[in-house]
């Protein structure tokens, strides 16, 4: 074998080892070049033997290498093409090295989100076409082979190499940046036929100057919560439509992108991408710990004062929206206010005014200015009177109040601060009168404000300055500050007002009465042993002394005065030391008439509006409705006095707790709720980790062209794209997973360890979560009938949904995590996914013959929903028919009552919300009326006008509920602006608790009416003991009028799907099985008797009187019992045979 270099001298000086297959490389490159083909081995292998020999041993000059290979190659005519190719490569090569490639900034994002170019050689490359090559390889496209990606990969670099050729300049840099060599890569793609929407994966994800000036110049009707357009709404625009392109192509897989694509399923809040979903948060955690987040400069200690809790919490939530996409909930907050409020006075104002208003009912004419006056005077006085009656005394409010002042550098605010000094003092001295100053609450709120800001930087005197303007405080006056402040955070995303909701109880539910409950500064509190003696009169009540503690988990323990550690280290409560020594920990029940009052004062802020009146759609008034709400006089009144605010204006929603004072019975895990988190609520917190939609019509339409046209053709449709939905969460969470487990990544706040010592944001603990929109269409498609219109259409459905519940268990079982499934509220889905069914060249006709709207703005029914405007159904038929669903939906669930323009009677309501939890197990229900405002007088009207029916101005704007907010009507998408035309038609009354006769049910005198269904488990003792008692009752006392039957409603048998479909539709709560329901006997469908409520297994936690822990107490379904709802069922089964007979007889 002839000798052969060792060593290749580069251009650039550098020496590296020859390498032979290097030059049989570059020689196929150039057959590539110009025939589209690789050359042979025997041709490629005889060409490089005669160049190597054309080469001296020894070292050799890059030059000499490309020299010996043109001259081989032109002593072959055949081979003069590629010796040309050769020739011109190595010149532009060779030119090459006067190519700048500017690079993307990808190591440093302050300089790329500065827009900052390279202008010096540390931050230029030199232009190197195997980067091209390496680029590709990696993106891993499909039909993109290494042959092909050499071909292309040579293109592009020709047409780098032409373009300096064309534009070079005197021995200048010839300078491009990546995104155009990207943009190159993708041009040929294309040519070379490869599918175009792969193409971005090679490229950027910018927009384009229309695109952006589209978003500039015309608001998105995406989300009606976005109110305007505004410069916020165009940022949102803009980084949406960017992280969407982003999520689609680098988070989700190509078969996830193509289904989202084409409307299979819907991946909620792409725009959103480096956030999670929706969130739910408490109160406590803030009392407790104060405010110390990673985006704020400054910390807060935990809250002495009402307004600095409430304060606190705007901050809070206002900060936490940055790491979420949705929803931010706050749970019980009127009863983590309660030890703040506590002696403040809710109805002094009110009543003074209302005695001196029956002086001026006979002069009009001084009505209004003395209101006016009268309100600002008795305001203030009665609120300088209630500070002089505080514990701080006049020389130590002098004090204060000087050294506020000397802090103060504007004269004008010093002559103020000092007037407010004067009025204190005589007022502590008895003096009565007041100056014209602190007559006026406005200026008085200014002054306080201010000074405050001033005062911010000193801590010891701003707490002293906050404890004397405290004083100023009224629990109405603090209501309104908490609403008003979360209903006017209108400044990010998008300037939409912070999606919040306020949980709001009419008494201390159940798991709560025993617990501790934080106090102002972050303590808990100790009191003799015994019953509370009256509203302000907890005996003998002590602080305990926080104490920091490095070895505690969070931080903290607690000590009461003698020393002793009352609360350790991992948040355990030394209560049998507290027995021993005649104490006890206050508890949520000692605040319970607190937390009654301010609720009260929420409502009435809530009743009245904003100044025009305007009902608030946010922060969103939530009202739990559980079983102690109807047991004392106090909670009634609040539900009742909730009803008249929904009545008013719409801005209330009633969720209905039955497992708020339950535990889950049976086969579920007792750990279902921990009892140890229980004991510290300031750690219940929630996360939802994403939403994605199924297409149940379009999974229809699949069926159908698949040749299966029935139920089982839709649920084998719909569970397939459910596997993909749960594929979406794995890949999501595995993106999330990547932005929150290191300090300086997007998410590190929620996933570092929080203030109480565990990550914010738990992902194991978080729920994943399945919606589902369209069943009325989907189930329209299969059987030729809508929900409403039978029976067997709705039972068809429910099964729908109860093979989706059964599938999301599997789920749980592969990963441990929580799925669960949801109504997705669909505002822009429901149009979405309609109109590409509707645009698409198969599903099209489908599509269009089950449609709501119009063709040029459809939608499909949201969820389980029927149709808004259903012929022959009432608001009280869909409460009871649509609430067979909710069982299954453990997400979220909710029954509009859209009354339009109807003002529905609050005594009404009441009666219906105390039926609809007593008899149903419907989740959240809310009266959703239509309003008109103003923008010319700011008057307030029912239903939806054109011109205001107080000034007779056209400049209206129209309020109702979107999806499950309050939003502008003007603002909504076009599709959602004719389902609110379809809302119109509906009708939405409740006057009747009685559903109409059913055709379906036809029933025989002479045989059983009734079943008696045992809705159990499997392998279940105390299910097949309530069987034997339920049998044994029958036959000794019913013996031929009553069937007996038991189900399993976690089989996997042929009738899994209706087994569970059947519990869920006769009421059961799937946490209290075994459950004993009612049915119609002689039926070919399993149809439950209305008007007989179903009964379970109860399962209540209790602390037990000798130990002191937290116990759980089952109590089951005993004989008078069961007897008492068979007689119960046996007289409603004949009285519908007697309401059935009628109707024939007529």
């Amino acid at each position: 074998m002839a000798p052969i270099p060792s060593v290749v001298e580069k251009r650039d000086g550098t020496e590296v080892p020859f390498e032979r297959s290097k030059i049989m490389g570059a020689l196929n490159k150039t057959f590539i070049s110009t025939t589209n083909e690789e050359a042979s081995f025997s041709v490629l292998n005889s060409l490089t033997d005669k160049v190597v020999k054309k080469l001296p041993t020894g070292k050799v000059k890059r030059d000499d290498i490309d020299k010996a290979v043109i001259e081989t190659l032109k002593e072959n005519p055949k081979y003069f093409p590629q010796a040309s190719e050769y020739e011109t490569f190595s010149q532009r090569r060779k030119a090459a090295k006067q190519i700048k490639v500017l690079g993307n900034g990808t190591t440093n994002s302050t300089d790329l989100n500065l827009l900052i170019e390279g202008h010096n050689d540390t931050e230029l490359e030199s232009f190197d076409p195997s980067k091209i090559y390496s680029h590709l390889e990696r993106q891993d496209i499909q039909d993109l082979t290494p042959d092909k990606i050499n071909i292309l990969s040579k293109k592009v670099e020709m047409d780098i190499l032409e373009a300096y050729e064309r534009r070079k300049g005197d021995g200048e840099n010839f300078i491009i940046n990546t995104e155009i060599i990207k943009s190159i890569v993708g041009f040929r793609m294309f040519t070379m036929g490869i599918d175009p929407s792969v193409i971005l994966k090679t490229g950027n994800y910018g927009l384009g100057s229309e695109d952006i000036a589209q978003l500039i110049f015309s608001k998105t009707e995406e989300n009606s919560n976005v109110g305007t357009n505004n410069p916020e709404a165009v940022a949102l625009g803009i980084w949406e439509t960017i992280q969407k392109k982003y999520a689609t192509n680098e988070v989700f897989s190509k078969e996830l992108k193509e289904a989202h694509l084409k409307g299979k399923l819907h991946i909620h809040d792409l725009g959103y991408i480096t956030r999670v979903y929706c969130s739910g948060h408490s109160p406590a955690y803030i009392k407790k710990y104060g405010l110390k987040l990673d985006n704020l400069s400054t910390e807060s200690a935990p809250p002495k004062h009402a307004v600095a809790l409430s304060g606190l919490i705007s901050t809070f939530l206002a900060s936490m929206q940055a790491y979420y996409a949705g929803a931010l909930g706050l749970s019980y907050l009127n009863l983590e206010f309660a030890p703040y409020v506590e002696n403040m006075d809710k109805e002094n104002i009110k009543e003074m005014m209302s005695g001196i208003k029956g002086f001026l009912n006979d002069n009009s004419d001084k009505k209004a200015g003395l209101e006016s006056l009268l309100h600002n005077y008795f305001d203030m006085t009665d609120k300088v009177v209630e500070m002089s009656k505080s514990d701080i005394e006049s020389d130590e409010a002098i004090s204060i109040f000087e050294a506020a002042t000397g802090k103060v550098r504007n004269k004008q605010l010093e002559i103020q601060l000092n007037k407010l000094k004067e009025e204190y003092i005589k007022i502590k001295n008895g003096v009565k009168d007041l100056s014209t100053y602190v007559e006026n609450r406005e200026e008085l709120s200014d002054l306080v404000n201010q000074i405050g800001t001033m005062l911010e930087g000193d801590e010891k005197l701003y707490g002293n300055f906050e404890d004397v303007m405290s004083k100023f405080a009224d629990m109405k006056q603090l209501a309104q500050n908490l609403i008003f402040t979360q209903s006017q955070s209108a400044f990010s995303r998008g300037g939409q007002t912070l999606f919040i909701d306020f949980n709001l109880h009419t008494e201390v539910p159940d798991l709560l009465k025993d617990i501790p409950i934080v106090c102002p500064g972050g303590v808990y509190r100790i009191c003799d042993s015994g019953k509370r003696a009256k509203y302000g009169e907890t005996p003998n009540i002590e602080d305990l002394i926080r104490v920091k503690d490095v070895n505690s988990k969070d931080g903290l323990i607690f000590k009461d005065s003698d020393g002793d550690v009352i609360v350790d280290g991992e948040g355990n409560f030394n209560r049998e030391l507290l027995k021993q020594k005649g104490k006890r920990l206050v508890t949520y029940k000692d605040y319970e008439k607190e937390a009654q009052d301010f609720l009260d004062a929420l409502l009435d802020v809530y009743h009245d509006g904003d100044s025009n009146g305007k009902m608030f759609a946010f922060p969103k008034c939530d009202i739990h409705v559980g079983e102690e709400s109807y047991k004392n006089e106090r909670s009634q009144e609040l539900l009742k006095k909730a009803c008249k605010v929904s009545a008013h204006n719409s801005s209330v929603y009633f969720m209905f707790d039955r497992d708020a004072v339950s535990m889950a019975a049976c086969c579920r895990l007792k750990a279902a709720i921990d009892p140890k988190a229980l004991e510290h609520p300031e750690s219940l917190r929630f996360c939802g980790f994403q939403n994605v939609t199924i297409n149940l019509p379009q999974a229809a339409m699949r069926a159908i062209e698949g040749g299966k046209k029935n139920l089982d053709g839709l649920i084998d449709e719909v569970l397939d794209t459910m596997d993909l939905a749960y594929q979406a969460h794995i890949q999501r969470r595995e993106f999330v997973e990547s932005l929150m487990h290191k300090p300086g990544l997007p998410l590190w706040q929620i996933g570092k360890p929080s203030l109480d010592g565990d990550p914010y944001v738990d992902l194991d603990k978080a729920t994943y979560i399945i919606g589902m929109l369209g069943l009325n269409e989907a189930i329209q498609l299969i059987a030729g009938q809508e929900l409403h219109e039978s029976e067997e259409a709705l039972q068809m459905g429910e099964r729908v949904i109860a093979a989706m519940y059964k599938r999301k268990q599997t789920y749980v079982e592969q990963k441990g995590w929580k799925f669960s499934i949801e109504e997705s509220p669909a505002e822009s889905a429901a149009r979405n996914l309609s109109k590409r069914d509707l645009n698409h060249p198969v599903y099209g006709k489908y599509a269009k013959e089950v449609i709501q709207g119009t063709e040029k703005d459809p939608y499909y029914t949201n969820s389980v929903h029927f149709r808004a405007d259903a012929e022959g159904v009432t608001g009280i038929d869909r409460v009871k028919k649509l609430a067979r669903f909710h069982p299954m939906i453990e997400s979220g669930a909710i029954v509009h009552l859209f009354t339009g323009e109807s003002e529905i009677n609050p005594d009404a309501l009441y009666d219906a919300i105390q039926n609809i939890y007593e008899t149903t197990q419907c989740t959240q229900v809310t009266v959703s009326g239509a309003h008109t405002s103003c923008r010319k007088c700011g008057r307030q009207s029912r239903g939806l006008l054109e011109m205001c029916d107080f000034c007779n101005s056209n400049d209206v704007s129209h309020t109702e509920k979107v999806v499950g907010y309050n939003s502008t009507i003007e603002n909504w998408n076009d599709s959602k602006k004719e389902e609110a035309k379809a809302r119109e038609r509906g009708n939405y009354s409740i006057g009747t608790n009685l559903l109409s006769l059913d055709d379906h049910i036809k029933l025989d005198p002479e045989q059983p009416l009734i079943k008696a269904v045992i809705y159990g488990k499997k392998n279940c003792g105390w299910c097949e003991d309530l069987k034997v008692l339920v049998e044994k009752v029958v036959e000794e006392n019913y013996k031929g009028q009553i069937i007996v039957e038991k189900i399993e409603i976690n089989s996997g048998n042929g009738t899994a799907y209706e087994d569970l479909a059947r519990a869920a539709r006769n009421g059961v709560n799937f946490g209290q099985v075994p459950s004993l329901g009612i049915e119609f006997a002689q039926q070919d469908l399993n149809i439950p008797l209305d008007g007989v409520v179903t009964i379970g297994t109860k399962g209540e936690v209790y602390r037990s009187k000798q130990t002191l822990d937290l116990k759980m107490n089952y109590d089951f379904i005993k004989e008078p019992k069961i007897k008492k709802l068979l007689e119960e069922a046996l007289e409603a089964s004949k009285d519908y045979v007697s309401r059935e007979l009628a109707l024939v007889e007529n």
